[in-house]
């Protein structure tokens, strides 16, 4: 098996071999295509594999290729995109209103719905996501004792380069373009990854 091989067998992997002293072929590499989000590395998602043959690493390609384990407390995680029109906000809140349908979160699901109805116009409004072929993409993580919306938007409108992206979603089908990240926080308090908008429910 060749590096090429290996890379076509598993898309969004890129698969070389480094060389020894001597400038014989010596460890398989194989580094993603993509930016890592700190869920998935909290979850033990590696950057870059490494193996002393083909075979050892393409069996490391297929363990990752397996879906993560949820986070120990992780009751409920989700995400939607949806065109950049004002239309699909109704349809992000009712999304975030069905996923709280349960007794247990009803409570939740009021404030839930609110806050994803604000970032997402928010997004169609002031970023580059309102624009003809943009996106936005919405992710409720609820956990025992949180429950956090982030809404990502495609980027500034103007010329300027875009903030680097830090986080993707895995549930998703392809890898997100540069964001901006609006994230809310309940019951217990608030948090900013990236570059937020902040809110309590």
């Amino acid at each position: 098996m060749t590096p090429a091989q290996l890379a076509a067998a598993f898309p969004g992997w890129s698969v070389f071999r480094s060389l020894g002293p001597d400038g014989a072929p010596a460890a398989w590499y194989a580094t993603r295509r993509r930016r890592l989000s700190d869920r998935e590395l909290a979850r033990g998602r590696a950057a870059t594999l490494v193996a002393d043959s083909g075979d050892a690493l393409a069996e490391l390609l297929a363990g990752d290729a397996a879906p993560p384990s949820a986070a120990p407390d992780e009751l409920l995680f989700a995400c939607v995109e949806i065109p950049g029109q004002e239309s699909g906000v109704p349809c992000v809140r009712r999304w975030a209103r069905n996923l709280l349908a349960e007794p247990h979160t009803r409570d939740l699901a009021a404030d839930a719905e609110l806050i994803v109805s604000e970032y997402v116009t928010n997004a169609i409004w002031h970023s580059a996501s309102g624009l003809a072929g943009g996106r936005v993409r919405t992710e409720l993580l609820l956990t025992a004792t949180v429950l956090r919306v982030t809404v990502y938007d495609d980027g500034p409108t103007d010329t300027s380069a875009p903030e680097d992206a830090s986080t993707a979603a895995a549930c998703c089908s392809s890898p997100p373009a540069p964001t901006t990240t609006a994230t809310a926080t309940s019951p217990t308090g608030s948090t900013s990854p990236g570059r937020p908008s902040t809110a309590d429910p």
